[in-house]
């Protein structure tokens, strides 16, 4: 894997689409920035508070499902 190291950043266009127009993904060491294709106005996440993020819908999904299964168990 190659690691991202200071100095360096990786820019990719995705497929996904907002606006009609593709969503661009900076990787830096230690952040992302979103924006849209041709537009100035950028959104930057760090690493950390992204993965906290997903950990936590991760978590409320299984707790959803748990609660569903008890649901319907009659419980």
């Amino acid at each position: 894997m190659t690691k991202l190291t200071a100095g360096k950043k990786v820019i990719r266009e995705t497929q996904v689409l907002d606006r009609g127009r593709p969503m661009v993904v900076e990787l830096h060491p230690h952040h992302l920035v979103l924006r849209l294709k041709g537009e100035r106005k950028e959104w930057t996440v760090a690493c950390d508070t992204l993965l906290w993020f997903a950990c936590r819908r991760d978590a409320e999904r299984a707790l959803a499902r748990k609660r569903q299964g008890a649901h319907r168990t009659g419980r």
